[in-house]
């Protein structure tokens, strides 16, 4: 299925080169397209850019999303362990010790309740 978004007030995250990686002063910067369309073919995004430079496209639905910001690459998949050092070395210091005190816990789990203490 071919899908054309039009007039899409602000398309945000998008790039014509895209990066492989972005740190430091770039995080700052939030690539947008104002008036724009997009278009999908089967669930993936085939075309993008302003409305000024649509060009004719068969789709089988045209959507309209005036006054609308659509964010079709965003994909927030970080996380927030407070670690700032190389991760080999979370992984051999502080992960390690989480698993030491999961075990610890669990073992105070069974002699609860083993002992008829219910936490």
């Amino acid at each position: 299925m071919t899908i054309l978004i039009t007039n899409i007030k602000e398309l945000v995250q998008v790039e014509n080169s895209p990066k492989i990686m972005v740190c430091g002063e770039d995080m700052k910067l939030l690539p947008t397209l104002k008036n724009a369309f997009l278009l999908v073919e089967n669930d993936l995004i085939k075309d993008f850019g302003e409305m000024s430079e649509l060009p004719p496209f068969k789709v089988d639905k045209t959507i309209d999303a005036k006054g609308k910001i659509l964010l079709p690459t965003w994909c927030d998949s970080h996380t927030h362990i407070v670690y700032a050092g190389n991760i080999n070395s979370f992984i051999n210091t502080e992960l390690r010790q989480f698993i030491h005190f999961a075990k610890i816990y669990n073992k105070i789990i069974f002699y609860q309740k083993n002992a008829g203490i219910h936490p």
